[in-house]
């Protein structure tokens, strides 16, 4: 169940992709939430580990690229904030993903930016 739940959570997170390049805000910002909620429910659950753990930085790494583009500065503000306190755990246990390093560096800029 755990694995259909992470593979879920990725479809979702290409289909709000999809969804916010057609313009189609309301439904991207749904799927994104549902990805979130997917990837937080199965990593709580102690399952996936670094892999989840990786898909949910960037799962808020697009939210808040998602609130940025909707003029929502505090809400990508704390997206950025959420997916480089994610990433940072995980290269500070060593578990950073070799593909997941340039959006860790880029949520860590962003959450910079907005003055931890």
């Amino acid at each position: 169940e755990a694995r259909a739940q992470e593979r879920l959570g990725y479809v979702l997170r290409a289909i709000a992709l999809l969804r916010r390049k057609e313009g189609d805000r309301a439904g991207a910002l749904r799927d994104y939430r549902r990805a979130h909620a997917i990837y937080t429910h199965v990593r709580a659950r102690g399952y996936g580990g670094s892999y989840v753990a990786s898909e949910l930085g960037s799962t808020n790494l697009e939210l808040g690229d998602f609130e940025s583009e909707n003029g929502h500065a505090e809400e990508a503000c704390r997206w950025y904030r959420q997916s480089a306190a994610v990433f940072e755990d995980l290269l500070a246990r060593g578990a950073l993903l070799s593909d997941s390093h340039e959006e860790a560096e880029k949520a860590r800029r962003a959450a910079e930016a907005c003055g931890r």
